[in-house]
């Protein structure tokens, strides 16, 4: 596959902007008594279907070959262990203290990056990386009381989770399309998310509703597009790339919640939208100069 910088940077944009509108649906279903274990194993039975249709009918190989394995066997658990370790940290610490452990992911793939590429350390994309994460912080107001070793070490692992699938994700797109690649993936998942339903006493019925209909819609709808997308944007574009670009996706969370939940943004939160946002910029002015320049 030809590598294409703005492809990969436009998908990893459009991945954070898909899973940053998840969250507050989700909060919207859960209002209406359909749990988050729930929501998972929905998505990955929808997920399944739709990747697994789309490359029969575009004629893409399903059939995995000994060399994808590995790899796709590596982002299956990752990811699992990603969404489970970050839902479960919630109910040990604040949602906020979660989510700026969970989003140093991408300092973890700038750090590691020379040990797994053999690339010296980027300074400019570390200053990014710091300049956004402040952006994070001001975005989802740290609460610091109340705090919990468990919920601090899950939401750690989720960190460490999201580390591993950016890695196994280009990885297994080096042979893989993203539906098939998808496909496997939830092919390992769904078993874990039945488990977790079962074990939490599900799964419950869905409310025969339009506007549940609507929010489902959008729950399924925009993991999916966010997963292909991501998948996606690490075939042509690197894991420390991605990562900095991923960074929209509590931005768009925070803003998506001010629209859909009614909840007021401060004006320390706009600001720390307009931080990242400015930092995504950078970020993509940086990497399509540095393309220009190889070209």
């Amino acid at each position: 596959m030809v590598k294409r910088t703005g492809v990969g940077l436009a998908a990893a944009l459009a991945a954070g902007i898909a899973y940053g509108s998840n969250a507050p649906f989700a909060t919207l279903a859960s209002r209406l008594g359909v749990p988050g274990s729930d929501a998972v194993l929905w998505r990955a039975l929808l997920m399944l279907a739709l990747t697994g249709g789309f490359a029969l009918l575009a004629r893409q190989r399903l059939k995995l070959r000994s060399s994808d394995i590995a790899p796709v066997l590596g982002l299956g658990l990752a990811t699992g262990v990603t969404s489970i370790a970050y839902l479960s940290s919630v109910a040990f610490i604040p949602v906020s203290v979660a989510a700026i452990l969970f989003y140093t992911y991408p300092l973890v793939i700038l750090l590691l990056n020379p040990l797994i590429e053999g690339t010296p350390h980027d300074v400019s994309r570390l200053a990014i990386f710091a300049f956004a994460f402040l952006g994070i912080v001001l975005v989802v107001g740290p609460g610091f009381s109340a705090l919990d070793i468990r919920g601090l070490g899950l939401a750690l692992l989720a960190s460490l989770g999201a580390t591993a699938m950016f890695y196994f994700s280009a990885r297994a797109m080096t042979s893989l399309t993203p539906a098939s690649a998808a496909f496997w993936v939830h092919v390992i998942i769904l078993p874990a998310a039945l488990l977790v339903v079962l074990l939490t006493g599900g799964p419950v019925a869905l409310p025969a509703t339009p506007a549940f209909a609507g929010i489902f819609a959008v729950i399924c709808g925009s993991y999916i597009s966010g997963y292909v997308l991501q998948l996606l944007a690490l075939s042509h574009i690197s894991p420390a790339v991605a990562g900095l670009i991923f960074l929209a996706e509590p931005a768009v969370a925070i803003l998506t919640a001010a629209v859909v939940l009614d909840e007021r943004l401060t004006l320390t939160q706009g600001f720390g939208c307009i931080i990242v946002f400015t930092a995504l910029v950078a970020a993509t002015l940086l990497e399509s100069w540095r393309q220009t320049t190889v070209s």
